[in-house]
């Protein structure tokens, strides 16, 4: 992974920020170390909030040195795979996603469902179960 930045109005040319090798990311102690590559992955339980945290210092011309830290979420990471993947099993694994995002949905609206189902379940109940007024 490279990171670099170039000036905007200033332009002096690319400047690199990182170069590291995502695969030598190691998991975020208690304590994070300068001159090392984190990687977290938060929300594994739950494919709409995955998403995937880099960490790194970073060597700046800003009057000191920076916790340099890049979010990707399942998403993008999909998006980034399949912009540089291209053929039939990449097609496959594209298909497989989406057939599992739509069981998803489904799934999601199929639990709407219930739950507005049983809260009108509770609410005809709770009609029945009022005092009536004389």
């Amino acid at each position: 992974m490279r990171i670099t930045v170039r000036g905007w109005g200033r332009d002096l040319g690319e400047t690199e920020i990182m170069n590291a090798a995502i695969a030598d990311a190691e998991t975020p102690p208690d304590r994070l170390s300068q001159g090392k590559l984190y990687k977290n992955l938060d929300h594994s339980e739950n494919k709409r909030f995955t998403i995937v945290r880099l960490y790194g210092s970073a060597d700046l011309r800003l009057g000191g040195t920076y916790l340099l830290k890049v979010e990707l979420s399942r998403k993008e990471i999909a998006e980034l795979f399949f912009d540089t993947h291209k053929g039939a099993m990449t097609r496959m694994i594209q298909s497989f996603i989406e057939d599992e995002e739509r069981e998803d949905r489904a799934q999601l609206l199929a639990e709407i469902a219930q739950r507005a189902e049983r809260r009108r379940q509770r609410l005809a109940q709770e009609e029945q179960t009022e005092p009536q007024g004389s």
